[in-house]
């Protein structure tokens, strides 16, 4: 999941495990999760905590508190997240996807905690005299203000090297892998420059299914920064393999939401609860189902394990596959695998909402 996460973001995880750990505490709760918002490194959400006077002390003072009972807890070295934490961090993910950003920043792991009234975050913040309806009017005003970044603008820097062949060896991934870790900003860019043919390559495989080539390129690119952001040298695979999983997963995302688009341009369908069985399937319509099945296996596989089984996962989306086929309309002049994917997606999501309620 944390690939995901935008730097900043895994900079909150990574703080809020530290300030658990070392308080002795026998998890990292929700409220830990603000102590990593004040001490990451960038991003939204702390300055919106800033600007109504929540301090890192201050908060440390009250989680302290909470935690009085399992302070210097014995197993901290292992410590793990609490039920609600986890939560928090799966509500970001949805706050990112509803506010249309692919990946999880500061600001909507704020926004999750703001969603959970309930919780100890919450009378957290209460304790500053900070409304969290205020606080979430701020950060959304914020949200509006901050200036959208185009796929194209991460790949300007790079245009000039496009065009070079640059290989590595497995030696030079490692050395740069560990420079990355190290927090060489440097290194970063040389690792994504020395890959940029790869992006163009994986691109081209999927042309003419809604976006042009360059804005294929320009959204693998952001895969390609968060392959070089999430490279673990440790689990003994070329960086290679694990930047084309990043990059086919972004164009991946990027072409359903241009399904999304042109799917709502369509003829309007009837609900999409109303999923005939698989046996009332024309000829034509199975037919149509058994060559798009690879494609259902490809979008489940963009969900990870959230709650079904990759074949929880594979059995849903087959049911959606299966409903594109029924009410799919040819002279709509939407390609039936961009359109199928916004069914596939959607029967996948109405499963794991159902899974989590």
């Amino acid at each position: 999941m944390y690939a995901f996460f935008t730097t900043a973001a895994r900079e909150v995880v990574v703080v809020a495990t530290d300030e658990a750990r070392i308080a002795g505490h026998a998890c990292v709760a929700a409220e830990h999760l603000l102590l990593g918002l004040l001490g990451a490194q960038g991003g939204i959400a702390a300055g919106v905590l800033e600007s109504f006077a929540v301090t890192a002390d201050g908060v440390r003072s009250q989680v302290s508190a909470l935690h009085v009972d399992d302070a210097h807890h014995e197993s901290a070295a292992g410590i793990s997240f609490s039920p609600s934490a986890k939560r928090v961090l799966e509500l970001a993910l949805q706050e990112a996807r509803t506010l249309q950003q692919r990946r999880i920043a500061t600001e909507h792991i704020l926004l999750a905690l703001l969603r959970r009234p309930d919780a100890d975050a919450a009378r957290v913040l209460a304790g500053f005299d900070a409304p969290p309806e205020q606080i979430f009017d701020e950060l959304l005003r914020r949200i509006r203000e901050e200036p959208a970044v185009p796929a194209m603008e991460v790949l300007r820097p790079y245009l000039p090297d496009v065009l070079r062949d640059m290989p590595l060896t497995a030696e030079e991934e490692v050395a740069l892998a560990r420079r990355i870790e190290a927090g060489d900003e440097s290194a970063r860019r040389e690792l994504v420059r020395a890959n940029l043919r790869l992006v163009v390559r994986i691109a081209r495989n999927h042309r003419e299914r809604g976006l042009s080539l360059i804005e294929l390129v320009g959204e693998g690119m952001l895969g390609l920064v968060e392959a070089a952001e999430t490279y673990d040298v440790g689990e003994g695979a070329r960086f290679a393999n694990h930047a084309t999983r990043c990059i086919s997963r972004t164009i991946a995302r990027a072409l359903v939401e241009q399904a999304e688009r042109d799917a709502a341009r369509a003829p309007k369908d009837p609900p999409a609860d109303a999923i005939s069985p698989e046996g009332e399937l024309t000829p034509q319509q199975q037919a149509l189902v058994a060559a798009n099945l690879p494609l259902v296996a490809a979008v489940a596989g963009d969900y990870g394990m959230r709650g079904l089984t990759f074949l929880g996962l594979v059995h849903e989306g087959t049911r959606g596959l299966a409903r594109a086929a029924q009410v799919f309309d040819a002279r709509a002049q939407v390609e039936f695998e961009g359109y199928a994917r916004v069914w596939i997606a959607r029967s996948i999501e109405r499963a794991l909402r159902e899974q989590g309620q």
